[in-house]
């Protein structure tokens, strides 16, 4: 079973002797010489007890010194994503609302479009888990992706090839349909509305 991980200190690092006379001279400033250090250290040494309390003293004060400065590089890295993120989510939405082609043909987004295409880029599920990067870890999924990023000017080509074959089609038996109705006396119903002109009565 996994359990939090115990913090690990720099002060704890560091032995005691060397601890006090680093603390004491932090607080002393310059002016004061290493004989006088450690004439200190020798004499707080003649009372182990007293002195193991003051080191312990010590270590607890510059872990919590630790733990402040641990603390305030997380929130500034906390912030500096929330900032990332929030440069990220405006761009990718100024995209969506300027996509107008996409492997050499043209499309028109409408609002549902763009909700859903922002919604899988930006959004999680309720584990927390991208839907885009749920998406991308299905190999299949993440291979069809790929084929298309590779091969959309081809595909698109074909695709537009396509729909003009088929365009082509839909005129060609409408043209043989109307043929036949012209043939067997069927009226064929115009394709453009029909404009009737009324008279003006004068008074």
């Amino acid at each position: 079973m996994g359990g939090e991980q115990t913090p690990q200190y720099e002060i704890d690092s560091i032995p005691d002797d060397e601890l006090y006379l680093l603390d004491l001279q932090q607080k002393l400033g310059d002016d004061v010489t290493n004989e006088e250090l450690l004439a200190a250290l020798e004499n707080e040494k003649q009372n182990p007890d007293f002195f193991a309390k003051k080191i312990n003293g010590l270590r607890q004060e510059y872990k919590a010194l630790e733990d402040q400065q641990r603390n305030a590089i997380a929130e500034e890295e906390q912030r500096n994503q929330q900032i990332r993120a929030q440069q990220f989510q405006s761009t990718i939405l100024n995209e969506i609302q300027s996509v107008n082609n996409i492997g050499g043909i043209d499309v028109e987004l409408d609002v549902d479009d763009m909700n859903d295409v922002a919604n899988l880029i930006l959004s999680s599920d309720p584990a927390g888990v991208n839907y885009l990067q749920k998406a991308l870890s299905n190999p299949k999924t993440l291979v069809e992706v790929a084929c298309f990023l590779t091969q959309r000017n081809r595909l698109g080509k074909d695709i537009q090839d396509y729909m003009a074959q088929q365009i082509k089609e839909v005129s060609r038996t409408s043209y043989k349909k109307g043929l036949e109705d012209g043939k067997s006396g069927k009226s064929t119903p115009s394709a453009k509305p029909r404009v009737v002109k009324t008279t003006q009565t004068n008074n």
